[in-house]
């Protein structure tokens, strides 16, 4: 997340001229620099922070412009926004990657607990900033899918890491997912460097708690996508069965209809919405 959040303030900036993020190193369709090795593999580890940025929707997305040439990507209106609410947090914060000779390094200034809380706190102080902050982090496709693995799937408040590393690119929707955009199949060390940055984009909203070895689940935030009993069903009855879990919980199981509370216990498990689901705090976030 800290690298997203640099890519979000600096692609604010009126010039990105001589910083790490210089128009030189981004190369988002080949044309890595055949002369540096270094720069090279730079260039190439910025893409894929880039696409990240990209996948959150604050950063124009390469696959929608022309084929030809090399694409410089701008924030997007999504992105713009994003940056105005968190823009005093950010220009209070080191976003720079060192650079080691000519060449700059991933590495920065804060660890990762730095930057999601970070985000945790612009949304604690203000329920417009949240908004703002959620609908960005929770309208990522694999983010929405890490929380249905973790709720329709695992449903436990602690999980090993491992478990999620070698579990989570096998879950059909997700194999399925990856099919569909054409994603190559992740091995266990892919899944190792995807993971993380899903669990900490779910840190950052309060959802859970990292560890080295595990996480701990401390809140069940629902979103729309989770609520579907099928992919194409009404979206008008998806909103109803979320607004029934408010007046629901957290052991109102009567106050539902049979088919409602039949397709939540299908996708949270049978002690759903009774005293013996393992959590206890509930967040409702709708777009």
């Amino acid at each position: 997340l800290g690298h997203v959040l640099s890519i979000l303030w600096y692609f604010g900036l009126p010039s990105r001229d001589g910083t790490h993020l210089d128009n030189k190193f981004i190369r988002m369709r080949g044309n890595l620099d055949q002369a540096n090795e270094r720069v090279s593999h730079y260039q190439r580890q910025l893409k894929y922070k880039l696409q990240a940025a990209m996948e959150l929707g604050i950063l124009e997305d390469d696959r929608s412009a022309p084929a030809e040439g090399n694409f410089i990507p701008s924030l997007t209106p999504t992105g713009l926004i994003l940056r105005k609410v968190l823009k005093n947090r950010l220009r209070k914060c080191d976003l720079s990657f060192p650079f080691e000779g000519d060449v700059p390094s991933s590495r920065m200034a804060q660890n990762e607990e730095f930057y999601n809380g970070l985000l945790l706190q612009a949304a604690v102080k203000s329920d417009a900033a949240k908004k703002v902050v959620w609908d960005v982090l929770l309208g990522m496709r694999t983010v929405q899918q890490m929380l249905a693995f973790l709720y329709h799937v695992i449903r436990k408040d602690t999980i090993e890491r491992s478990v999620i590393y070698e579990q989570f690119f096998q879950a059909p929707f997700v194999k399925r997912f990856c099919e569909q955009e054409g994603i190559e199949e992740a091995t266990l060390e892919a899944a190792k460097r995807r993971c993380p940055f899903l669990l900490n984009i779910l840190a950052s909203c309060g959802v859970l708690v990292s560890e080295r070895s595990c996480v701990h689940v401390n809140v069940l935030l629902l979103i729309p996508p989770l609520m579907q009993a099928h992919s194409r069903e009404e979206e008008s009855k998806v909103l109803a069965r979320l607004a029934s879990i408010k007046k629901a919980w957290p052991d109102k199981a009567d106050t539902l209809d049979s088919e409602d509370l039949s397709i939540l216990r299908e996708l949270f498990g049978p002690e759903f919405l009774t005293e013996k689901y393992h959590l206890t705090r509930l967040q409702i976030h709708e777009r």
